[in-house]
């Protein structure tokens, strides 16, 4: 009696349901109009679409309904702190601080430093919602009572993915207006009320619409979280030095404490102000003392950073004038580690002597130029203004980055640990990829090159010093073309600090027996003997260096040529400083070669994740949890988990937190396993190649209106690589590593014919083999430029077409001759 039943959404009810409450309403209305006392109160209100059956069926109690509350007094009604706490946070561009925002009002609300409980949602079904939310649950169960505040309350980040499906709208119409939600398996969940809610509303690409989930009504009735002022706002209202300032006091927000106690990037703001500061009108800088006691000003911290951040130097930038928090701890982060190796090198001891003095200046620009040019794609960003039709190859083409990674100038600068230096060998500071040319204007001058462009960046030392660090044995420019394989091979391990001082002391020795070589390799102690031996004998000459960079080299299938030795350590920085790798290539382009090459001559344990269409979120928990338990049996130890194909499943939320939040299910991952992933281009058929496709009827049965979409607009089956589209947050840290130039890939082909065909035939001398190689890198050329073709051609073509001939061959030396 005196209640109200309400029946939402009826038309989303089987036909059957229907059927029957419409046979139970109309037994109940009989009962009611028989009754001799009609004074039962049944009063009941059924909402739904009015070509539903149960709507058509009593459309004589129908009532148009238009709401006349205001959209603020709806969101007072349903979202009072009280009864329900949400709070929903979004910005236009990835990197601004939403995760900060949750973070810091979740500690001000549960009145504790407990993180919120993270739950992703990247499919709208209830399930879905229902197992993560009871997850949640029994993790908080699992909380002490000192653990949870003073409160009692906890915070729940439910962080929704950008390619959510299903219907969004009801899932959490049910959970946040109704209370429950309720799964297929008939688990429920109540929503309670010590829980506070954080709703993350996705990025979206300005090359992809946003997804017509997030236009539901009730989004826009959440109440707000505003987000943390941008970096250059936060600059100038610190700069006011008012203790009474109205913005910061309304934000509480300031410089993250985290961030502004971590002692790596206090050394980064030490050395960042002493480079602002200390220099005098020839643009030395003195050594800096590290230990100094002298309080940091969140005010210069700030203001260093974005000053030398070089955010203003990104090319095609709508948003120039500020940078994102993103960028801004990309780039501390990656200039930690710079520093703290220039720290512990003896570069700060050489800036004492005189011929060195303009070495600090030197490496400072080098440092700067390297941290900006890894914290962010330069080409991440689309012109200010630019407008793109949605479903077009040129759409398409945007998710792509403009430039590869090698077609650059990326100079880097390398300090190895002072136990692997030596003075007289030029071992304690390294250069690669350094082109340098003298100006014309001014003699003393020296200016990097971009070897393609040809453009000349700013001058970055004088000829002066560039003598002291020849006569020093230290190259800055060089010919890295040239190099031969043992020459990129020593280089890395040095770069990598993989090379002991015995590496250095018998490196020119020629011992005269093999014992007394294998004897020096066991010295180094990265192997045991019965390896040492066979390295030894396959040299044959007791050459030490031969021997040791054949220990080290395990995986001679892979080629190291200078492209590779560029990517090579273009994933070695961005790993030790923590950062997303994220590797776009074709398939069969090298990128797995690449990762486990990487892995054996850092001797790193390497774990592979093949991501698929099918796989779930339970297969990615499970080998992240098989990853941390090889770091638990080998303590101090680094795992290396990739992640191959990642854009091709469903589950690139749960990914996209995994590489740029580190957590898994609002869980932190261990520090010591380093993420890569590598993920397909987005690339259409050519219109030869569909027609060829739609000519031979697969996957052109359903219309181009029926089938699943890429981006809003163009048809999966139209794409080269059935891909998703990644998230915002990690599209900036997508890395073009492009496809094998013709160089590299007839190294490869020559590499599996020496492997494959041995040379105890005639038909397998080197005339041959070189007639044979030919034939494979003409091959992969002809296939590339046909356009009507649906398939592409990668390394593992040439895999194959070497063993098939060689088991053709075999059978047919088995035909009698007669």
């Amino acid at each position: 009696k005196n209640q109200i039943y309400l029946i939402a959404d009826i038309h989303l009810v089987s036909l059957e349901a229907q059927e029957f409450f419409i046979l139970m309403c109309q037994n109940k209305l009989r009962e009611t109009s028989s009754s001799e006392k009609n004074d039962q109160n049944w009063n009941l209100v059924v909402i739904g679409h009015e070509k539903s059956l149960v709507c058509s069926t009593f459309k004589k109690y129908k009532i148009r309904f238009l709401p006349e509350e205001s959209d603020e007094n709806l969101r007072k009604y349903f979202f009072d702190d009280k009864r329900c706490y949400v709070r929903k946070i979004e910005s236009s561009r990835a990197g601004m601080g939403k995760t900060l925002a949750i973070n810091k009002e979740s500690k001000k609300q549960t009145e504790s430093n407990n993180l919120p409980f993270t739950v992703h949602l990247s499919r709208a079904e209830p399930e879905s919602l229902v197992k993560n939310l009871s997850n949640c649950k029994t993790m908080i169960a699992n909380l002490s009572n000192s653990n949870l505040g003073t409160s009692g309350r906890v915070a729940i980040h439910l962080d929704l993915g950008a390619a959510v499906r299903g219907n969004l709208g009801l899932i959490l119409f049910n959970f946040f207006i109704l209370g429950r939600i309720k799964g297929i398996e008939s688990d429920v969940r109540n929503m309670l009320k010590n829980e506070l809610y954080f709703i993350e509303i996705p990025n979206f690409n300005k090359a992809l619409p946003p997804n017509p989930q997030y236009k539901t009504y009730l989004l826009s009735l959440f109440p707000e979280l505003e987000l943390p002022p941008s970096p250059k706002r936060l600059l100038e209202e610190l700069s006011k030095n008012d203790q009474n300032n109205e913005y910061l006091k309304k934000f509480d927000y300031d410089i993250d404490p985290d961030l502004f106690n971590d002692n790596k990037i206090r050394d980064v703001w030490k050395y960042l102000i002493y480079f602002d500061k200390t220099k005098d009108q020839t643009g030395r800088i003195p050594p800096i003392d590290f230990n100094s006691t002298e309080e940091l000003n969140k005010l210069d911290c700030l203001k260093a950073t974005i000053k030398f951040c070089g955010w203003n130097n990104i090319e095609n930038d709508p948003f120039q004038t500020d940078p994102t928090w993103g960028y801004l701890i990309n780039f501390l982060k990656f200039l930690s580690v710079q520093v703290s190796q220039y720290r512990n090198s003896y570069c700060q001891e050489l800036q004492k002597n005189a011929g060195w003095w303009d070495l600090g200046n030197f490496i400072a620009r080098f440092l700067l130029r390297i941290s900006r040019d890894f914290a962010a794609r330069e080409d991440a960003f689309l012109e200010a203004g630019e407008t793109i039709e949605i479903g077009t190859r040129e759409a398409i083409e945007k998710l792509n980055p403009k430039r590869r990674w090698e077609q650059g100038v990326r100079p880097c600068i390398f300090f190895p640990p002072k136990t692997n230096q030596k003075h007289s060998n030029g071992a304690f500071l390294l250069f690669y990829g350094v082109n340098l040319e003298q100006s014309t204007n001014f003699a003393d001058d020296v200016w990097i090159v971009d070897p393609v462009t040809k453009k000349k960046d700013k001058c970055v030392t004088n000829l002066t010093l560039l003598t002291v660090l020849n006569a020093n044995g230290i190259k800055v420019g060089g010919e890295y073309t040239k190099w031969n394989r043992n020459q990129n091979l020593e280089f890395l391990l040095r770069a990598f600090g993989r090379l002991s001082p015995e590496f250095d002391s018998m490196k020119g020795e020629k011992f005269n027996s093999q014992e007394d070589c294998v004897q020096a390799l066991l010295k180094l102690k990265i192997a045991d003997e019965e390896k040492c031996r066979a390295c030894v004998e396959k040299i044959k000459d007791n050459d030490f260096l031969k021997a040791s960079l054949l220990l080290y080299d395990q995986k001679q299938d892979f080629e190291i040529t200078e492209d590779n030795v560029k990517k090579l350590i273009a994933i070695h920085l961005r790993l030790i400083s923590d950062l997303p790798v994220i590797i776009l290539g074709p398939t069969g382009c090298g990128k797995t070669w690449l990762v486990e090459y990487y892995c054996k001559i850092v001797n790193s344990a390497f774990k592979i994740l093949k991501v698929h269409g099918g796989i779930t979120e339970q297969e990615i928990c499970r080998f992240i949890e098989e990853a941390e338990n090889i770091i638990n049996q080998n303590n101090d130890s680094y795992v290396i988990c990739f992640f191959d194909e990642i854009n091709t499943c469903d589950e690139m939320d749960l990914i996209k937190a995994l590489f740029i939040d580190r957590k898994i299910n609002g869980k932190p991952i261990s520090s010591h396993i380093r993420l890569i992933g590598a993920c397909n281009p987005y690339e259409m058929h050519s219109k030869e190649a569909r027609d060829k496709l739609k000519q031979s009827g697969l996957g052109f049965k359903s219309s181009d209106k029926e089938t699943e979409k890429f981006g809003g607009g163009i048809p999966l089956r139209d794409l080269v690589y059935r891909v998703q589209p990644i998230p915002v947050s990690l599209d900036v840290q997508l890395w073009d590593f492009g496809k094998l130039d013709d160089e590299t890939e007839r190294a490869y082909a020559k590499n599996m014919v020496e492997n494959h065909l041995s040379n105890d035939s005639l038909i397998f001398s080197p005339d041959f083999k070189n007639v044979f190689i030919e034939l494979l890198t003409k091959s992969q050329k002809l296939m590339r430029e046909k356009k009507d073709e649906a398939a592409f051609v990668s390394l593992r073509d040439l895999s194959r077409c070497v063993r098939a001939f060689k088991y053709f061959y075999e059978l047919y030396k088995r035909i009698p001759t007669f």
